[in-house]
């Protein structure tokens, strides 16, 4: 089930915010709402405001948007919202959009509802769940928008092993011991017939946790309101891979850059004090955009800057593969050109790699970036 609402044709300076809200509860759905002009600019100041009412015990919800301009397909999540409680959750909404929308995944006891604050002119429902396009005054801005930012750890672990029902023990001790955390594990790993991917774990030790079949798709981590237990036979041991494992994948709504926009990453790494081969990587659109290599490190900030090139396909970034963790320095090696088309949404990607089974890397947590500019 999900609420639709039209995108906000242009960007204003904000004045008095102006509140729509929409309702929905187990009973209802609603449909598409038609299509009218698209985007230009990303609008400035909005936010949806997803609330889980009185007697709600679960609801998780997706904030999608998409830049069809049918609203018949690429709708692409941009936040994932959990509540385990009544209370509320917020996401801020600068990118280009055409279509947005929350879809209601679960949603157990009670109401739940969806607000959109619009800082610049008021926001008028049409139909029941549909926002039609206000006429705005004022300057056009453009506003940087936070893609994506998370502080729950995904973990790349050691070799171990799996016994029934996804128990996990026997890996190298992580830093301290995570209540809820993300964790990739290679193809038939946690039961035979399994899928390499990110699976949600809760810790019980540095060494040992329970592996829950919920997996990491798209989007932030989270955590879920009712994780869903294994119950099968573990396998056993297995051996963790050596090769470069993808953690978090965060799409880049297209046309959020503009010709000359960029796009900024921060992220925290924690390995194991050794010399051993370890490597961070983030992609953008499948080519590599920041590489870097720790050794004799128990923390790591690696930040970069890709900007377009006056063009929507274009970009320059610092040194794909560098010895040097920020841009903000001074690099003997070359700028890596890329060619990704931000026309279209891209995914941005977070990769670890180990190169021996016994270490481990914690992507401890990112800052996802989109400065806009025309």
């Amino acid at each position: 089930m999900s609420i639709d609402i039209k995108a906000i044709p242009a960007a204003f300076a904000a004045t008095t915010p102006i509140t729509q809200n929409f309702q929905w509860s187990a009973s209802n759905t609603t449909a598409a709402p038609a299509a009218s002009t698209g985007l230009s600019q990303p609008p400035a100041d909005s936010t949806v405001n997803v609330t889980a009412g009185s007697g709600v015990s679960n609801l998780l919800a997706q904030i999608q948007a998409t830049t069809d301009t049918t609203l018949a397909s690429g709708w692409t999540t941009i936040a994932t919202v959990s509540l385990t409680a009544p209370g509320s959750a917020s996401q801020v909404i600068s990118i280009p959009y055409y279509g947005l929308r929350v879809n209601v995944v679960a949603l157990t006891g009670g109401n739940a509802s969806a607000t959109l604050v619009e800082g610049q002119a008021p926001v008028a429902a049409s139909s029941g769940t549909v926002v039609s396009n206000p006429t705005l005054t004022g300057v056009p801005q453009q506003a940087s928008s936070l893609a994506s930012q998370w502080g729950l750890p995904v973990i790349l672990p050691s070799s171990g092993s799996i016994g029934n029902n996804g128990a996990l023990t026997g890996i190298t001790a992580l830093p301290t011991t995570e209540a809820n955390c993300w964790m990739y594990f290679p193809a038939n790993a946690i039961v035979t017939g399994s899928a390499a991917g990110v699976y949600f774990v809760q810790m019980s030790s540095t060494t040992a946790g329970t592996i829950f079949n919920n997996v990491l798709t798209s989007g932030a981590p989270y955590i879920p309101a009712s994780p869903t237990p294994f119950v099968t036979t573990g396998p056993g041991a297995y051996t963790q891979i050596t090769t470069s494992a993808p953690l978090v994948t965060i799409p880049i709504l297209g046309g959020a850059m503009g010709a000359n926009g960029a796009i900024r990453h921060k992220a925290a790494w924690l390995t194991p004090n050794n010399a051993n081969a370890k490597q961070t990587q983030v992609t953008f659109g499948g080519s590599a955009a920041a590489t870097y290599s720790p050794a004799s490190q128990l923390w790591l900030g690696v930040e970069r800057t890709l900007r377009n090139r006056g063009v929507t396909n274009a970009q320059v970034v610092m040194a794909a593969s560098t010895s040097f963790p920020t841009d903000v320095a001074a690099a003997s090696s070359a700028a890596t050109f890329l060619a990704i088309n931000t026309a279209n949404t891209q995914n941005l990607v977070f990769n670890g790699q180990i190169g021996t089974a016994t270490d481990y890397m914690v992507l401890a947590g990112a800052t996802v970036e989109v400065i806009p500019a025309a």
